[in-house]
């Protein structure tokens, strides 16, 4: 889910939330055809190692575009 406070996992039945990320997280995006992908900051200040989220999808564009706005 992209909504205006950042970007969350959400279980497609129950629809709870599995995983969030504020904006501020992020430390890039990218889009292929048919993928995003999200390059998350580490978690806590010893770690150094970006999270990277890859989804598979036909909403490329339209997920780069709510994140970009």
């Amino acid at each position: 889910a992209v909504h205006v406070d950042g970007i969350a996992w959400v279980h497609p039945k129950t629809k709870a939330i599995m995983k969030s990320y504020k904006y501020d997280q992020m430390e890039s995006w990218e889009i292929d055809v048919g993928t995003v992908a999200f390059n998350m900051k580490p978690e806590n200040e010893n770690d150094d190692e970006v999270s990277r989220y890859e989804f598979e999808t036909r909403l490329n564009e339209e997920i780069s575009n709510l994140v970009k706005d």
